[in-house]
């Protein structure tokens, strides 16, 4: 394979890797807005299904481009795009899979058939027609002859076999098809749509991305496991309230949230001052790097909760100072039981590593609220890294600026 072969090959696997996450966004969305009784698929109907309580059903086909036109804006959902002819090719061999003319009207009379895409309605006379059609004011015959010309018109073949297959569906059954036929158009910020749709279940602004985050990965998580055993994606509003409603409820709580991302590492791990004090007293070794990072991890989460917390005014100034300092005042404890007295500094890498180990069993609280070993870890590793302490009796000669 070339090298413009491989360039291609990814090129090619991001477009897809868009189209699938704008697929999950839309499916987040739709249970954002599910009410009671209702069902959202993804991959099982259609792309996106939601099941009504009275019956009725949404089937959508969602149509993802990263084509954009001078302004910046994607590209128009023209007459003659694929996309377009070829989800209503794929929607008219549904319907008429099955024989029985009878139960493919009852099939269309309960379902809406709706293309979700990012891509601009512009100048789209074919789009103009069926609006038009379901207003009452262009005629059936009209609307068919209007697809007939633009069968005659392309000279895409492929485009011409989508065309075909729409048009060999019985008249009636046809009719009543473009009267259930939607389009919602210019779905560009589905994440915001998301927000917004959590945002109106009463959640405080600056915690919709909270929300958001921890909805996005135990869903996703959630949908891996089940495709992995084989099984639909399918949540009833009663399934997404019982296994999702803690997302909400935390926020909703008054508790801080906790969150999690992957921590950007420093390029030289080895470098921050806390590594170094642990590496002075045997702690850990210089070359391993796993524990090193692991421990850096820790470190970053807690700073980076700390300063998402006071900057949504989750905790105030004060709040976040006093945390600091009973953790000073734990390690002056340990501290000073350990080198009281003490004037043997052959001993002080042992008394440093029985003082980390002291510190590491510590769980610490701020605002009533118990935070989690890492975090507790890394609220030390913080305060020896800014320093402001230290685990060597004469750490301060070396790392206090």
């Amino acid at each position: 394979m070339t090298k413009i072969d491989e360039k291609m090959k990814k090129f090619s696997a991001d477009k897809s890797e868009l189209g699938f996450e704008y697929q999950f966004y839309f499916f987040l969305w739709k249970l954002l807005e599910m009410k009671k009784g209702d069902i959202v698929s993804w991959e099982v109907k259609d792309d996106v299904s939601l099941e009504l309580s009275n019956g009725i059903t949404y089937l959508f086909q969602l149509k993802h481009t990263t084509e954009n036109k001078a302004d910046g804006n994607p590209i128009n959902l023209t007459k003659f795009d694929t996309d377009l002819w070829k989800t209503l090719a794929n929607w008219c061999d549904i319907i008429i899979s099955n024989e029985d003319l009878n139960k493919q009207k009852n099939f269309i009379e309960k379902h809406f058939f709706v293309l979700a895409t990012n891509k601009s309605q512009s100048n789209n006379s074919f789009l103009d027609k069926i609006n038009s059609y379901k207003g009452g004011v262009y005629s059936f015959l009209d609307l068919k002859s209007s697809i007939e010309y633009l069968l005659s018109e392309t000279k895409n073949t492929i485009l011409k076999d989508y065309i075909s297959k729409v048009l060999k569906i019985d008249d009636e059954l046809l009719q009543l098809f473009f009267r259930q036929l939607q389009f919602q158009l210019e779905e560009i910020d589905l994440i915001q749509n998301c927000k917004d749709a959590i945002e109106e279940k009463m959640i405080p602004c600056n915690k919709l991305d909270n929300v958001f985050d921890s909805l996005y990965s135990n869903i996703r998580n959630d949908n891996y496991i089940t495709i992995k055993k084989g099984d639909k994606v399918s949540i009833s509003f009663e399934d997404f309230h019982k296994k999702y409603r803690r997302c909400f409820e935390q926020c909703r709580s008054g508790n801080l949230v906790v969150i999690r991302p992957t921590p950007i590492m420093p390029d030289k791990v080895q470098e921050q001052t806390f590594i170094k004090q642990l590496v002075d007293i045997g702690d850990i070794e210089s070359d391993d790097l796993i524990t090193q990072m692991e421990y850096t991890k820790f470190k970053i989460l807690l700073e980076r909760n700390f300063d998402e917390w006071y900057q949504n005014g989750d905790i105030t100034g004060l709040e976040r100072d006093e945390y600091f300092t009973d953790g000073i005042n734990q390690w002056k404890n340990e501290f000073h039981s350990k080198y009281r007295g003490l004037v043997d500094s052959s001993l002080y890498n042992e008394k440093g590593n029985q003082i980390i180990y002291e510190l590491r069993k510590k769980n610490l609280f701020i605002k009533n609220q118990q935070l989690s070993t890492d975090l507790s870890n890394g609220t030390f590793y913080h305060l020896a890294d800014i320093p402001e302490i230290g685990f060597r009796k004469d750490w301060e000669e070396k790392y206090a600026k």
